[in-house]
């Protein structure tokens, strides 16, 4: 197993820059997701790093081994000797071979003994939980079953590291789900280095070590899921990583002996943490809709942190409520798993912790 370290990539097709001098490190045994919307970017850097696109400029690490460079006299490694193994999001079966024979076909490829190749593609199908199914065709297997046995392919030969591209889109929700957590077990099992790409972000937190967050060819945030939702580096983080109130807003009181400014958001006045700002400074706060909390009746006077308004719609997801709620002229969503039980139209009075008040940008 090793790392993947990726310097100033850049990749362009005509006059579009679909990658634009991204930099990033995979450290070694660690999951990784390239997370963006469609067009951003995230599919062409693993094409690169998978030897299937050459990049007009930066490079491309395995370990300490050059694999790819852009420029002239850049280093290009063909895709077949850089050791690394490659799930699709269509799986990429051959119909017409075994489940054994499309396991083994990389190593058959490589020359490995036979002897040595029915072993390997036994233990592989037993990381996947597919022992017995040797024999089988891809027509004979579920979508789930067909997807175990593209991972089992990659992972037979021990690659250096396995590269992932939405390889579980073509799956039904509830599948999906079961899938992504057997993929991290996996993927911890065997402690290999893994690149994984998808525009799910709830995929992306569930199974990542770190997010790469990518817009318009380039990054905008680096962290930990944690470090994404809770502490978005900017609107577009915020807005792509789950839900979140955006809102506007101007310093009107510098930090007290507590630590909290006042920020004047039309009418209204937040207590939140902000540093380093004088007063007059503008500034965009983001607020997740769960945190929020929903009451019927008005605080106590002197409750920081208190909105009212009316509810424009409500939605019943099982355990979970939505409600967007109507505060001068601004709506905000807000979530919940003990929301009160509301009708469009009431008037209802929500607060928010100080310390759940994120800053997300200053605007000179």
């Amino acid at each position: 197993m090793r790392e993947v370290s990726v310097k100033g990539l850049v990749k362009r097709f005509g006059k579009v820059t679909a990658v634009d001098g991204i930099s990033f490190h995979v450290p070694k045994g660690k999951m990784v997701t390239l997370l963006g919307p469609s067009g951003c970017g995230k599919t062409t850097t693993l094409n690169i790093i998978a030897g299937f696109e050459n990049p007009d400029e930066g490079e491309v690490f395995v370990g300490d081994r050059l694999i790819s460079s852009g420029g002239l006299g850049g280093v290009i490694l063909p895709p077949y000797k850089r050791n690394l193994g490659m799930v699709f999001q269509s799986y990429g079966l051959w119909p017409h071979f075994s489940v054994a024979d499309n396991v083994s076909f990389g190593l058959k490829m490589r020359k490995v003994s036979r002897g040595d190749v029915v072993a390997k593609v036994q233990e592989a199908l037993r990381l996947v939980r597919l022992e017995g199914f040797g024999d089988r065709y891809p027509s004979q297997l579920s979508g789930g079953e067909q997807q175990r046995v593209a991972f089992a392919r990659a992972l037979v030969y021990k690659p250096d590291v396995l590269l992932l591209d939405e390889p579980l889109s073509n799956l039904d929700a509830a599948l999906r789900e079961e899938m992504r957590l057997e993929l991290k077990e996996l993927q911890q099992q065997t402690g290999i280095t893994t690149l994984f790409v998808t525009h799910d972000q709830v995929e992306a937190m569930a199974i990542s070590d770190q997010i790469v967050v990518l817009n318009q060819g380039r990054i905008e945030q680096v962290g930990t899921p944690e470090e994404i939702y809770e502490t978005p580096a900017n609107q577009f983080v915020a807005s792509f990583i789950g839900v979140s109130n955006v809102l506007r807003g101007e310093i009107s009181e510098v930090p007290d002996s507590a630590g909290l400014t006042l920020v004047r958001v039309g009418e209204q006045v937040l207590s939140c943490k902000i540093e380093g700002r004088s007063k007059g400074g503008t500034v965009l706060l983001s607020i997740r809709p769960e945190d929020w909390e929903v009451s019927l009746q008005p605080p106590r006077v002197g409750t920081p942190n208190v909105v009212s308004g009316k509810v424009e719609k409500k939605v019943y997801l099982g355990g979970v409520k939505e409600l967007w709620l109507r505060v001068q002229d601004k709506q905000l969503r807000l979530q919940g798993y003990r929301l009160p039980s509301v009708e469009v139209g009431q008037s209802v009075w929500a607060e928010v912790r100080p310390e759940d008040i994120k800053i997300i940008m200053r605007i000179e």
